[in-house]
């Protein structure tokens, strides 16, 4: 019974305990090997390499399973588990309930190691090239940091499972970046600083002072023209500015590199008389994109003659207008203008050409000769017929919008011939227009442009209907007519009948301000002085002169009627034209028994009222009359004017240092045995 109790327990004790009992009772104790497996806690790949240490013995290493044994262990051991890049771990077996009675010769003890390592490398992301010595800091830690070798590789140790990093490097955007359960993380720092030179174009020198913006960012040049932008963008604009300079905006994107180019815009000179080499204060200075564009900067010479002209486009025409002088003419070159402007000096002496007489070459050319032969050297000619059968109507092909849509010109005159011609003699060319009468072309398609009586435009003396002077429309029209002749080739536009109608019944007549000669006669004034300014400022921006014609009796004082007063219209002339025909005035004027036969007299007092007159601001205006080469058969008794009349009207003038003079003939029938021949 007992020995088969004993076989029946026995039947129930595992095998491997029998044997456990087999080599007790030998006499030898059982050795249970401890191995394990040692992984990567973030990835659960084998680590081959990492040291098993057991108490004091000696360490075991893991192959390239992550594998490990050993039977030289005791309960009372501690494991430790090290490797490098890793987070060493320490176990005491004595915690492990499952190693106090092995039920087996092996027992297993696998430990997950976590990596505790960060390394990668940073780069420059605009060069895409390693960047050394950058910093890569662990966020809230003191400690841990690492800086790039050569190679901009850095390795951070002991880090935690999820962490950020700060990497920084000077020049260079800060980047930040969160790690979880990560060994390797590279990055690609944005440089943030922009940096160049900006020189001058034309002397190739640093320019100090450019303000440089970029954004709300802003920095100015140092002495040697360079500058430093810092926290700036991948891409934007950066603008480059100074007084003096054109201002320069240049796009970048991705680079810390950006100089810049500037070209000077500002020409100083001297204006001189090209004879004397007297220096010219006054002188309008003006620049041009094109040849006969319209001006886009100005400004005048001082008393020095000196000038400065700033916001000058590249390439720009220059150009320099004096009264008593011809046009001249630069265009900017590199540097700038280098010997200023020399101003020929000019007094026009000038004939009238009717458009009709004007059609025929022919004519033109027996005019030029009579130029070419005499002291003359100008000419002036008519835009718009002065006929009473075609009263304003413009004898060139004119390319205006109003002109062509108003149907208002013929190509009748050949003002392209005709101005090569004058050009190739070197003659002066004053284009005519009459301005507020003697137009009547639009009477029946701007009817409302016209003084009105009864509803309908009104009609002077000759059935010639009369402009109002208020209507700026009117001064639109005309000053347009002026600006294309000076683009065609002329030297100036002399405006003709700028005042109000004085002829004919003008009870009743409307215009569209106040016309109060009597008691108010200023706003009169100042309307044909806004019409001046308005076109001296126009014409004068295409590079031509501006000449007013006034009556007679203008020169001696302001006339009301008309609204002429050389105080106020003065200021907007370059020249002013007195018509001071001897016959018009009163027949005893200055106690002459008929001032006809005094032509001397009433022309040389004339001058010297009219240089009176031009004081102030109106004292930049030259004075150029016209003078009487017909016989008026109007007024008794006819006083015939032949080559003794004219010449003294003409030496008035010359004594009285006149800008020249222009004779006038209706029928443009000239006394040539009054005119000194060409020198």
């Amino acid at each position: 019974m007992k020995a088969q109790t004993k076989r029946s327990l026995l039947r129930h004790v595992p095998f491997v305990t029998l044997i456990l009992i087999v080599l007790v009772a030998c006499g030898d104790a059982p050795k249970v090997t401890l191995s394990g497996t040692i992984k990567n806690a973030y990835t659960n790949a084998p680590i081959e390499g990492v040291q098993v240490r057991i108490g004091k013995q000696p360490d075991v290493v893991t192959d390239a399973k992550g594998y490990w044994h050993t039977q030289e262990w005791t309960t009372k051991d501690t494991v430790t588990v090290m490797g490098t890049g890793y987070q060493s771990i320490s176990l005491p077996l004595a915690e492990r309930p499952d190693l106090q009675k092995p039920k087996s010769l092996t027992v297993t003890l696998d430990v997950p190691l976590r990596p505790d390592m960060l390394s990668g490398v940073i780069t420059d992301s605009y060069a895409n090239k390693p960047l050394a010595g950058a910093v890569v800091a662990v966020v809230g830690s003191s400690v841990l940091s690492a800086t790039t070798d050569m190679n901009g590789h850095y390795t951070l140790a002991q880090v935690p499972e999820a962490f950020q990093i700060e990497v920084h490097a000077p020049n260079y955007e800060v980047q930040k970046a969160d790690i979880r359960q990560s060994t390797e993380h590279s990055l690609a720092l944005r440089p943030d600083v922009l940096e160049g030179v900006v020189k001058d174009r034309y002397t190739e020198q640093p320019v100090a002072g450019v303000k440089v913006e970029l954004g709300d960012a802003q920095i100015t040049t140092d002495g040697q023209g360079k500058y430093r932008l810092m926290n700036a963008p991948s891409s934007g604009q950066v603008s480059f500015s100074r007084d003096g300079y054109d201002k320069v905006t240049q796009p970048f994107t991705k680079t810390t590199s950006l100089s810049a180019v500037l070209r000077p815009n500002v020409i100083n000179g001297v204006v001189t008389d090209a004879q004397s080499g007297k220096v010219l204060s006054d002188t309008e200075v003006m620049a041009a994109t094109t040849m006969t564009g319209t001006a886009v900067t100005a400004t005048r010479s001082d008393k020095d003659g000196h000038f400065v002209l700033s916001k000058v486009p590249d390439g720009a025409y220059l150009r320099a207008l004096l009264p008593g002088y011809r046009r001249g003419d630069a265009q900017v070159t590199a540097g700038g203008l280098k010997d200023g402007f020399k101003l020929q000096p000019i007094a026009a002496k000038a004939l009238y050409i009717k458009t009709i007489v004007a059609a025929r070459k022919k004519n033109v050319t027996d005019y030029f000769d009579l130029i070419d032969k005499t002291e003359l050297n100008a000419v002036v000619l008519d835009l718009k017929s002065d006929n009473l059968e075609d009263l304003g109507l413009i004898y060139y092909d004119s390319k205006l919008p109003i002109v062509k849509e108003l149907k208002s010109s013929a190509d009748i005159m050949d003002l392209p011939w005709i101005l090569a011609e004058a050009k190739k003699r070197h003659i002066y060319t004053i284009a005519r227009i009459h301005t507020f009468s003697h137009d009547n072309q639009l009477v029946n398609v701007r009817p409302d442009w016209y003084v009105q009586k009864n509803g309908k435009p009104y009609y002077a003396s000759f059935g010639v209907a009369w402009l109002d002077a208020y209507d700026e429309r009117v001064w639109d029209y005309n000053i347009a007519l002026g600006v294309e002749a000076i683009q065609m080739g002329f030297d100036e536009i002399n405006f003709d009948y700028i005042r109000f109608p004085s002829d004919g019944d003008l009870t009743g007549t409307v215009f569209k301000g106040p016309r109060d000669h009597k008691n108010h006669p200023e706003e009169m004034y100042n309307t044909i002085g806004r019409f001046l300014q308005r076109a001296q400022k126009a014409v004068n921006g295409v590079g031509g002169y501006v000449s007013g014609d006034v009556f007679g009796y203008a020169a001696w004082e302001p006339q009301p009627v008309i609204g002429q007063n050389l105080h106020v219209m003065g200021q907007y002339l370059d020249y002013v034209c007195p018509m001071v025909y001897p016959s018009h005035f009163l027949q005893h004027e200055m106690n002459f028994d008929d001032s006809s036969t005094h032509p001397y007299e009433i022309v040389d007092k004339s001058m010297k009222l009219v240089h009176n007159q031009l004081d102030g601001p109106a004292s930049r205006a030259r004075v150029r009359p016209w003078l009487q080469d017909f016989t008026l058969i109007y007024r008794q008794p006819i006083i015939r004017y032949g080559a003794k009349e004219v010449r003294a009207q003409i030496n008035a003038s010359d004594d009285n240092h006149t800008s020249g003079w222009a004779l006038w003939d209706s029928d443009n029938v000239y006394t040539a045995e009054a005119l000194k021949p060409k020198q």
